[in-house]
């Protein structure tokens, strides 16, 4: 019995997240330094998952924005501008949590730097507030499209919001790295001195008591730059939940307008059919159904697909609650582990939120449909790039008329013209 194509891939796709998970627990095991002691151990267990979630939610994220760029549905919908654009965050996201910044090497030190680990941890904000501004963007488009039927914005409005996504996301950004990059420079280099003062002979007195100085600098350098790290990071997560609390009541709001609009649709239904088997013509009430209609549509265009998103999103906010309650501070400050694990769960957002568009059978073909997506790629990176023209890989045989990328799309190859070039016609 032949097994189809499709299925096949998606076996294919259900072995590789298998291995991936076998990878985790091996690699995590056995890169699990009996030297080092228990917290470093499952940090670096806790990091490889994390860098491993990462890295599928990155994949997932490309997928799903190539699929809205080769379709160009980013020309003809604000729903998959939107969607593009949180896919865009998540992407920053993803990239953040690949690079594994809490793994400790065989000497039972960090893998990253000190000033690396600083500016990975400051992309991670940025996505992470950015996200939430994203969010919010979602719901005020579904209050709008609920309350008076919109399913576009003006340009520039759209425009000043998505900009606005990513400068509020940058804010406490720049506000982490002028905090913190300065002193994470600072102690690399003292850590640096402290490594050779290690490696030198003590015979010399000058050299050990200028080693013995570099060491007591180094302690006490590296528990207030650790004391000051945690503290701000607590302290951005917890303003981080205000403009989440702004997205999860806009969103309720809109359910009510929903719940609303359903129980005056259903009233003025019944109002107008009665009317109409009585008077057999349009009244204010009809009117009013029409005005409904309009925004029922708004609902399925706009409001309808993207609430998923924003469930996912509400879902995953339990660990970043949970990491800067008062408990798992205490856990962090007793030398326990408690961040990084709520760390790695969030790692999976991007992935969830990704596979919500997969959800459509629709995008499920056309992701299934490598080769029919690979060469729209090509052919909008070349319309971009030369307008008219397509890059020589795409070219057929000599002697070759036509070549059918898709039911609705036809390109002629024309015999005199230049190379890497062909005409389109509808």
């Amino acid at each position: 019995m032949c097994v189809p194509s499709r299925t096949m891939l998606q076996l294919r796709c259900r072995w590789i997240l298998t291995e991936a998970a076998i990878l985790v627990l091996l690699f995590g095991s056995v890169h699990a330094h009996e030297e080092c002691d228990l917290r470093q151990r499952l940090s670096s267990q806790y990091a490889i998952a994390t860098s491993v979630f990462g890295g599928v939610s990155l994949i997932i994220c490309l997928c799903v924005g190539g699929i809205i760029f080769a379709y160009k549905k980013d020309k003809v919908s604000l729903r998959e501008r939107i969607i593009l654009g949180l896919m865009v965050v998540n992407f920053m996201y993803s990239i953040a949590n690949l690079i594994p910044s809490q793994y400790y090497t065989s000497d039972c030190k960090l893998l990253l730097s000190h000033e690396k680990d600083v500016w990975i941890r400051g992309v991670w904000i940025w996505a992470k507030y950015a996200m939430v501004f994203y969010e919010i963007m979602i719901v005020k488009s579904s209050v709008l499209a609920l309350q008076s039927g919109q399913v576009t914005l003006k340009w520039t409005t759209e425009v000043a919001c998505h900009v606005a996504c990513f400068l509020l996301g940058a804010i406490p950004f720049v506000v982490w790295c002028a905090k913190l990059v300065p002193q994470a420079h600072l102690l690399d280099l003292i850590n640096a001195q402290k490594d050779h003062c290690e490696g030198l002979s003590h015979g010399n007195e000058t050299v050990t008591f200028q080693c013995l100085n570099t060491t007591a600098i180094h302690s006490e350098l590296q528990h207030v730059s650790g004391s000051e790290y945690d503290d701000l990071l607590t302290l951005l997560m917890r303003l981080w939940l205000v403009p989440f609390g702004v997205s999860l009541a806009i969103w309720i709001q809109s359910r009510v307008l929903y719940h609303q609009l359903l129980t005056h649709w259903n009233s003025l239904f019944r109002e107008a059919s009665d009317r109409w088997d009585r008077d057999h013509h349009m009244g204010r009430v009809e009117v009013q159904m029409r005005l409904f209609q309009l925004r029922r549509a708004a609902y399925d265009e706009i409001a309808g697909p993207l609430e998923p998103y924003v469930v996912v999103f509400v879902l995953f906010v339990v660990p970043s609650i949970v990491m800067v309650t008062d408990y798992c501070l205490n856990v962090a400050s007793s030398g326990g582990l408690c961040a990084v694990p709520c760390e790695m769960v969030l790692a999976l957002r991007s992935a969830a939120m990704g596979m919500v568009y997969f959800v459509s059978a629709e995008h499920r073909q056309q992701l299934y449909n490598v080769r029919e997506l690979r060469q729209r790629i090509t052919r909008r990176l070349c319309e971009a790039c030369r307008p008219g023209c397509c890059l020589s890989s795409q070219l057929q045989a000599p002697g070759t008329k036509s070549v059918q990328f898709s039911n609705d799309l036809e390109v002629v190859l024309l015999q005199d013209a230049k190379p890497g070039c062909r005409e389109e016609k509808a």
